[in-house]
């Protein structure tokens, strides 16, 4: 399990910097204030913290409903405490450390003489390899996922979502990391579908500015946790997309909390638009994929087929247009919604929507689908609607 990883399953629970910024002077002075709340002497006598198993800043709860933020012995972490006394180790983006003064991430300053002005120092690399040996890893590996041609060509979600990968993205991913390929689908999938022009939850505008990522993820309020009959133990928070935490802790995103991969993509009337890529096939554990009330064009990928857990396929109202794909009738044996109105698809049903044996829930209606209603779909023993 990599670093990242075992950093996002102890802060999953603390994801509340956007609003916790605007309030950070005042709790700070409640904290020091707070004697019977807090560790007194340790904070007296301690300038930085280790972590949180000795010496631990965050104490019992602090009755104030906010997080508090404490300095980390390792200057590019920080701690982070909540109103339930809980403590979290949180990572600053690559090249930032943390300021306790100003209680934020800082670019790291280091001055060449007395008269030179400070500059600012970004380390090559944080994955145990040089910057060069990194970025040429991380296109071996994402050549596997995307059409070279496409991932190359200057201007394609592909190229976006991989110089961002490779230039832009604070988390560091590395070549070895489990979710690289899960990262750099959603970066793909937000440059598909209009990112940067949704109703909510934009990447920020500069991805190492602390002020930017703060005010990014205070317009993001969108949380993925729909119901579930299966009732899979998942996590989601509503940071924006493209910032420096974990993906499954963007808005409109869900995890599993067993593996951290993407169980839900979920976006209703959030101005999404463009296309759907391929690339999402690589999601292989998602069970939800609902992108409702856009204007999402181009063809259904035929690729959704290799998603064989998926279980709700939801994209009405849209501006869908093609054929529905053989692919989804054969290739999604746990479905049990299909949900594509109000679109513009064309073509008949296939008979092979027998395939779909768990199928509860069916809807075609406003599109341009023509043909005969197939025999086989008399099959479909559970199907309501």
């Amino acid at each position: 399990m990599s670093r990242k990883v075992c950093m996002l399953l102890v802060i999953i629970a603390a994801r509340q910097c956007a609003a916790a910024n605007q309030k950070r002077r005042t709790l700070v002075d409640a904290v020091i204030n707070s004697k019977d709340h807090i560790h007194d002497q340790t904070l007296e006598h301690e300038t930085c913290f280790d972590g949180c198993d000795q010496n631990n800043p965050c104490g019992p709860p602090l009755h104030i409903d906010d997080v508090y933020y404490y300095k980390h012995c390792d200057s590019s972490k920080f701690i982070q405490c909540t109103d339930h006394g809980q403590c979290y180790i949180n990572y600053c983006a690559v090249g930032l450390v943390w300021d306790q003064d100003l209680l934020q991430c800082i670019f790291e300053l280091t001055s060449r003489s007395s008269t030179d002005p400070p500059v600012a120092t970004i380390p090559p690399s944080s994955c145990g390899m040089s910057s060069e040996d990194r970025e040429n890893e991380i296109k071996t590996a994402i050549e596997t996922v995307s059409d070279p041609s496409t991932l190359y060509h200057q201007g394609t979600p592909q190229n976006k979502a991989l110089q961002w990968i490779l230039h832009q993205d604070g988390f560091q991913t590395c070549p070895q990391d489990t979710n690289l390929v899960q990262r750099y689908t959603l970066a793909v999938f937000y440059h598909s579908t209009g990112g940067g022009m949704w109703n909510e939850c934009n990447a920020p505008n500069d991805f190492i500015d602390f002020q930017d990522l703060l005010q990014a993820n205070s317009d993001c309020s969108l949380i993925a946790n729909g119901a579930d009959p299966y009732q899979v133990p998942t996590f989601s928070s509503s940071d924006a997309w493209l910032t420096p935490s974990h993906e499954c802790l963007w808005g409109g995103v869900a995890c599993a909390g067993a593996t951290t991969a993407v169980d839900r993509i979920q976006f209703e009337n959030n101005a999404l638009s463009g296309t759907l890529p391929s690339e999402l096939s690589n999601l292989n554990e998602l069970r939800y994929l609902i992108i409702e009330e856009g204007q999402t064009g181009g063809p259904i990928p035929s690729e959704l087929g290799l998603l064989s857990g998926l279980i709700v396929l939801d994209l009405n109202f849209n501006v869908l247009q093609g054929t529905i794909p053989e692919e989804i009738y054969t290739g999604l044996h746990l479905l049990f919604q299909l949900d594509l109105n109000d679109n513009l698809l064309t073509g008949t049903i296939s008979p092979a929507v027998s395939n779909l044996s768990y199928l509860d829930f069916l809807q075609l209606e406003n599109n341009n689908i023509d043909g005969t209603i197939p025999e086989s779909l008399g099959s479909l023993i559970g199907l309501r609607k």
